[in-house]
């Protein structure tokens, strides 16, 4: 056992004096240089990589942007655009008497048969019953009545009143 321990001592002192000889001839100096530029490559093919998945994401957003500019224009001659009021986000649409909104919202007026038209009336009289208060009106779904109806509050004073 005493034989391997120094002969491995025995090869660590051939590696570091093979190692000290390498920097004193330039040859370290040589493979520090390639690892370098290993590196160097390596970083650039990541930032390449990273470069190419944000254009596809870019691309990906314009051809959601372009579908959108699409699906607008073809509701244009549809009627007029209702701007959520629970999200603010999207415009209303009617499906077989149910009131939609991509944010989930949703009110089945069974039979009634609303029209954009109307919602925004009634939305418009809303803001216009309570265009005195300083406060802001909260739209929110009420369902404590039976049915689900689209409903707005306001906390400073206190206006309730049922939209559709």
């Amino acid at each position: 056992m005493a034989r391997q321990i120094g002969t491995g001592a025995r090869t660590q002192e051939a590696a570091l004096e093979a190692l000290k000889k390498e920097i004193e001839n330039g040859d370290f100096d040589d493979d520090l240089h390639q690892l370098e530029e290993d590196v160097f490559r390596e970083i650039i093919g990541d930032l390449l990589a990273k470069e190419e998945f944000i254009l596809r994401e870019i691309e990906r957003e314009e051809r959601l942007q372009q579908l959108d500019i699409e699906q607008c224009n073809k509701l244009r001659g549809e009627g007029p655009f209702v701007l959520c009021p629970i999200c603010v986000n999207n415009y209303l649409y009617i499906s077989n008497s149910v009131i939609h909104c991509q944010c989930g919202m949703r009110i089945d007026t069974k039979d009634d048969n609303p029209t954009l038209e109307l919602i925004q009336t009634r939305l418009s009289m809303a803001h216009a019953s309570h265009a005195t208060c300083p406060g802001k009106l909260e739209f929110h779904i009420q369902t404590q009545f039976g049915p689900a109806l689209l409903a707005c509050r306001c906390i400073t004073c206190g206006f309730f009143k049922v939209v559709y």
